[in-house]
């Protein structure tokens, strides 16, 4: 029983902390390798979905000018939305790495929360929330 109970901290102080961080790196890793941030900066002023006008239809210098505004609007609108792509890996990464910190944080006091919470249970403490 004694080798049972030290193994179990041996894991949850050591082996299981050290594991607990590799994953969460590995996770927000993989989550940065889909948000593609690389591609998205490389390719940041390209156009929309690839949406170009090609040359110029019509001849003259108003079917250039034409063409010119169609690329021009597509890289714009292309820029905006790998814009709000990358924003939005970046919350995404940001608010899985604080949650995942703050559990790192609590990790070596979970084993102690089932002896605080019957402490609590028999003293009578309820924060205000009554049954």
């Amino acid at each position: 029983m004694v080798m049972l109970a030290l193994s179990l901290i041996k894991w949850w102080y050591f082996e299981g902390w050290k594991t607990f961080f590799r994953l969460l790196m590995q996770k927000i890793s993989d989550r940065a390798d889909y948000f593609s941030f690389g591609t998205i900066f490389r390719t940041f002023f390209s156009p929309f979905r690839q949406i170009d006008t090609g040359e110029a239809t019509t001849p003259g210098l108003s079917g250039r000018l034409s063409a010119w505004l169609g690329r021009l609007i597509s890289r714009f609108i292309g820029a905006i939305v790998r814009f709000f792509i990358a924003l939005a890996g970046v919350i995404i990464i940001l608010v899985e790495l604080i949650f995942g910190l703050l559990i790192g944080i609590i990790w070596p006091l979970i084993p102690f929360f089932p002896v605080a919470f019957i402490v609590l249970a028999c003293s009578g403490l309820t924060f205000g929330v009554n049954l």
